[in-house]
């Protein structure tokens, strides 16, 4: 499982993961592991990570935090924010659809991109025969917002 709240952090600070690894001391295969397999940096590496990405160490890696907290504060907050829909890298629409096991709900304007871009019908059929619930609410075909954003 990857870790999107490090990746995003990492971004917003402008670096990258070379840059990442240089600042803290450590390999970039070492960040890519962070990064990828959602492995737990050792303390003190983890404090510089934080401080480096400007965040809290337990807000980069929840686990931290002991049983139902990790929970509260996992399931609590909005961890990313796009101005608009094409800001949102296709990777993190994929990793979204890959994890979901119990349910996807989609609320858009037209949707194109999802058939287009990210093979929605086939990923949305597998999901749904695992038994995942899907929800998809589009914009009305006649409004002018809608038509102006397909």
């Amino acid at each position: 499982m990857s870790n999107e709240r490090l990746r995003s952090a990492t971004a917003a600070a402008g670096l990258t993961k070379n840059s990442l690894a240089e600042l803290v001391g450590v390999s970039t295969k070492t960040v890519e592991r962070w990064l990828t397999q959602d492995r737990c940096p050792h303390p003190r590496i983890r404090v510089e990570v934080a401080r480096a990405l400007g965040q809290d160490e337990t807000y980069l890696w929840p686990e931290l935090l002991a049983g139902s907290r990790t929970m509260n504060t996992s399931l609590s907050e909005i961890v990313q924010i796009w101005p608009t829909r094409p800001d949102v890298p296709h990777d993190v629409w994929r990793a979204l659809l890959r994890q979901a096991s119990k349910n996807i709900e989609i609320l858009v304007y037209a949707g194109g991109f999802l058939v287009e871009s990210l093979d929605f019908v086939n990923v949305a059929q597998a999901k749904s025969e695992a038994g995942a619930e899907i929800r998809i609410l589009l914009g009305d075909a006649d409004s002018e917002a809608v038509r102006a954003r397909s």
